[in-house]
């Protein structure tokens, strides 16, 4: 028996909360409530999407998903696809669970058999668990950021079934995760387990945030604590002075200055997180700072994004945090207005979606991945469906919010 609190689903005391976007514009504060109803068509459409997902990737032998779909090579079309990689099984693992908080009658049964059959990926190497990017594979080739997508997939469930066991197996794949920190260059998590070569932001923001919403579950303050080191080394080493985050920094201190959306939105969830849990509304005004230069850098007018969807979907997740905690219709005016241009201009007349966010389909793809897909699932499910607001658990005051300027001296030109 465990000593620490666990909040089990039936002692959760969530308000019961749903995104209505289009009256927020009317009334600021709605915005921060968020009563009401479930946004149509928001929900119908993440229906559409995961309809359209079982019938292209669904492989009934192994109950996994397919990682691609090539509609012109038909011996794909006949289970002979492998498994997807452990990134988009993450994806698809949130746009499930969002769809059983929306229906769990439909979806319930579907997101706990999903979650169970990806313990096919996981594997004990070094004494350590953790999930690979393949099932069955003899060797470990895990990535820390693919396991830290998972936390947050696991807690989510966790959130939705009330099952103790999901919050069990993110605290199990948190160990691993965070089993890639060392001290080279003053701390900082890297990106996969066999090359040690450099620290990602797309591995540190999600484990940030996956530590504080352990700590909002569990009230272990160890979690909390650890997410505020990673927090203070990633804005040191990673922001930008745009506010938004460079993609990593190499061991040899070089660093990769492209930016993409996913990395600033966990780093925007996280502040949002942090704010929540302490208190302190310097993490507030953070995330509001880094959420605003987002949009400014990403968003197009018409709601086109200037990235992949499979990044782009957790950047309108964070204005989707973000929105909850603070009344500016911005945000939910932006999160409107990209998701209607993905169906109306970005849906092909399959039912499926393109990877990037500002390219128009002219013919009906031939080819698609799951991640792709999954991410525009989630996306629509996310915002369509009541997502419960932790009570913040009292903590101990941080300290100064850490100097945002890198310390290491940055390459001029981006790495490749």
């Amino acid at each position: 028996m465990r000593s620490f609190m666990i909040r089990s689903r039936k002692s959760f005391r969530f308000p019961a909360l749903a995104l209505t976007i289009l009256a927020s514009w009317a009334e600021p504060a709605a915005a921060a409530t968020f009563a009401g109803p479930p946004v149509q068509p928001f929900a119908q459409w993440g229906r559409e999407t995961l309809a359209q997902i079982d019938k292209d990737f669904w492989q009934p032998g192994s109950r996994l998903y397919a990682d691609t779909a090539n509609f012109k090579k038909p011996a794909d079309r006949k289970g002979s696809r492998h498994p997807a990689f452990m990134w988009g099984c993450g994806v698809q693992l949130t746009a499930l669970a969002a769809a059983a908080r929306i229906d769990r009658i439909a979806y319930g049964t579907r997101l706990n058999t999903y979650a169970a059959e990806l313990e096919k990926y996981w594997i004990v190497s070094d004494g350590i668990g953790g999930y690979n990017v393949q099932p069955g594979m003899k060797n470990s080739d895990r990535y820390y950021d693919d396991n830290a997508w998972i936390v947050l997939g696991m807690l989510e469930v966790f959130e939705v079934t009330g099952d103790r066991k999901y919050l069990d197996k993110a605290e199990q794949t948190m160990k691993f995760v965070l089993s890639g920190e060392d001290q080279v260059l003053d701390g900082g998590l890297y990106w996969q387990e066999n090359k040690k070569e450099s620290k990602h932001t797309c591995t540190n923001a999600p484990a940030i945030t996956g530590l504080v919403e352990l700590y909002q579950a569990t009230g272990k303050k160890e979690y909390l604590d650890t997410a505020l080191r990673l927090y203070a080394w990633t804005r040191a080493h990673l922001q930008g002075p745009n506010a938004l985050y460079w993609d990593h920094i190499r061991v040899t201190g070089e660093i990769n200055k492209g930016q993409l959306t996913y990395n600033t939105a966990l780093m925007i969830r996280a502040n949002c997180l942090l704010y929540q849990a302490t208190q302190d509304p310097k993490y507030l005004d953070e995330a509001r700072r880094e959420g605003k230069a987002g949009i400014d850098r990403w968003i197009r007018p018409d709601g086109a994004v200037a990235d992949s969807g499979r990044f782009a979907h957790l950047f309108l997740g964070s204005l989707l945090a973000l929105a909850k905690l603070d009344p500016d219709p911005t945000w939910c005016k932006t999160i409107d207005r990209t998701l209607r241009y993905v169906h109306n201009k970005l849906k092909d007349r399959n039912g499926r979606y393109p990877n990037v966010w500002d390219r128009i389909p002219t013919a009906p793809l031939e080819k698609v991945e799951l991640l792709d897909e999954a991410s525009v699932a989630r996306a629509y499910l996310e915002a369509a469906s009541p997502f419960p607001l932790p009570k913040p658990i009292p903590a101990a005051k941080p300290g100064p919010a850490p100097n945002p300027t890198p310390t290491a001296k940055p390459n001029p030109q981006p790495t490749q």
